[in-house]
């Protein structure tokens, strides 16, 4: 049995790498799509957030097919979808182009974490799910370390364009290992109608919550990890792309290292008695120092607030734990899909308009956007997050045991 759930840690984990490597990799090749198409910071800020938005349409679809037909038929059809976009892009002739590739890729491997997520429900015992989807989510972030460093290396080598060939031919490789190695196996058939397990979520106090401060620091850490470190680095501390590159893979490492330790040492806390909102809270609190470092500009060329924003980044997953365990296994997909569609959806505005807030100051002379622009994109979202953390704290639903909460189709 433990080979079984390797085989299931290892290849649906590989789908979530492709998903985050696919979602991260303009941070480091953004530079040569700019000067090759003459591109705003708005547009590549479209282009880059397409992704996300793609990816808030489809994740509600997709739960339903995982709640139905199960993880490993929903993954393949991702994958060959993600394959389509990557080829699509790795030709693109024109911004447009650019456009329809990044949207299927979105429509691919964004639902990828969500199909893992169901995958470890499936095959591993309730009480483990925690380090099952840390487990994953480790596997996964290789995806990003692999989008830092190793991606400048390689892009010395070769263009932009044939990584994502090679991310075409990837995905089909791990389409045929789900084909021909990976086992059948799904939880009871969910009920036809799953109206009534989004209405139960959508009016569950503990949701309204917990999604705003979840949601909101992961778009953040999506759109700051995935587009704009790479120009705050540049343009603020005015490092050079060998450089933003070791801060880039610092922070993957550390992204890591966090969805490694936070998951594992959320399921040791709460066997304790420790609520897992507690976990959760110290994480966004370190998030939350490490945003308030780089919107100030204090140390510019510290380290530290990069490692502290990679390890906590993620921490509001923590929250897909907090709501399907008040669910039975046929419909967890769907009652996390609420959480990760918020999460997405917020995670294209906070990308789009970080760009969009950049021009309105436009590029000085020496072709960089000036630091007072992002101080104003990166306050204002300090901001939102401090009050939506404000409002998770004082909830009295989201620190109660949620196995004492579960609520039946």
């Amino acid at each position: 049995m433990t080979r079984v759930l390797a085989l299931i840690v290892a290849s649906f984990g590989m789908g979530y790498f492709l998903s985050y490597f696919l979602r991260n990799v303009n941070a480091v090749i953004a530079p040569d799509i700019v000067a090759d198409f003459t591109l705003s910071a708005t547009q590549i800020g479209l282009m880059t957030s397409v992704y996300f938005m793609m990816a808030a349409l489809v994740l509600i679809p997709v739960a339903i097919l995982l709640d139905r037909y199960g993880p490993r038929r929903v993954l393949i059809l991702q994958l060959c979808v993600a394959a389509a976009g990557c080829a699509i892009f790795a030709r693109a002739g024109s911004f447009e182009a650019l456009l329809i590739g990044r949207a299927f890729i979105g429509l691919g491997v964004a639902g990828c974490l969500t199909t893992a997520f169901k995958a470890i429900t499936v095959w591993f015992p309730r009480e483990r799910w925690a380090s099952g989807n840390s487990l994953v989510l480790g596997v996964g972030s290789l995806g990003v370390i692999a989008g830092t460093q190793p991606l400048q290396w390689l892009l010395t080598y070769v263009s932009w364009r044939e990584v994502f060939l090679l991310c075409t031919l990837i995905s089909m490789i791990v389409v045929f290992v789900l084909i021909f190695r990976v086992p059948e196996r799904n939880a009871p058939k969910a009920a036809p109608n799953s109206n009534g397990i989004y209405g139960k979520v959508l009016t569950m106090n503990a949701f309204w919550r917990l999604m705003p401060v979840a949601s909101l620091t992961m778009a953040v850490f999506f759109a700051i990890q995935g587009l704009w470190a790479n120009a705050w680095l540049s343009d603020v501390a005015g490092l050079t792309q060998s450089e933003v590159g070791h801060r880039l893979l610092l922070m993957a490492v550390a992204m890591s290292m966090g969805m490694l330790i936070n998951g594992v040492l959320a399921d040791t806390l709460t066997g304790l008695g420790i609520p897992l909102a507690a976990v959760m809270s110290l994480g966004i609190l370190g998030f939350l120092i490490a945003v308030l470092a780089i919107t100030t500009r204090f140390a510019p060329l510290a380290w530290w607030p990069w490692a502290v924003m990679g390890f906590t980044g993620n921490i509001g997953a923590l929250g897909y734990p907090l709501i399907s365990r008040r669910f039975p296994a046929s419909g967890s997909a769907r009652a996390m899909s609420v959480l990760a569609a918020s999460n997405f959806t917020l995670a294209f505005l906070v990308q789009f308009s970080m760009g969009w807030i950049l021009d309105l100051w436009g590029r000085n002379e020496t072709g960089a956007y000036p630091a007072e622009a992002y101080t104003v994109a990166l306050g204002s979202l300090l901001g939102l997050m401090s009050l939506t953390f404000v409002w998770f704290l004082t909830s009295r639903e989201v620190w109660q045991n949620p196995k004492l909460q579960e609520v039946t189709q």
